[in-house]
């Protein structure tokens, strides 16, 4: 079984990014809410029960709007997407 890139995560199909997350991957996307919210997630509100393409798209948000650290959190939450698919 091939194992999906990172960069192929932006172009899943509906049915993948409609997926609830683990919970282990959704208690990370909490986390990051909690950690970064006003910095990088002010556009947006946070889900309670989270898609992958919810986690996605929050780890998009971390990279482009956030610091170093944030960005350590986003390639974390991208690398369980990948595995959880």
């Amino acid at each position: 079984m091939r194992t999906a890139k990172i960069q192929d995560l932006r172009n899943l199909s509906a049915d993948v990014k409609q997926r609830l997350a683990p919970s282990d991957i959704a208690s990370e996307y909490h986390r990051a809410f909690a950690l970064y919210g006003p910095l990088c997630f002010w556009s947006t509100r946070e889900m309670e029960t989270p898609s992958i393409g919810d986690v996605l798209d929050a780890a998009s948000r971390l990279k482009r709007e956030g610091n170093m650290a944030s960005r350590s959190l986003a390639i974390q939450l991208e690398e369980a997407c990948r595995a959880a698919i």
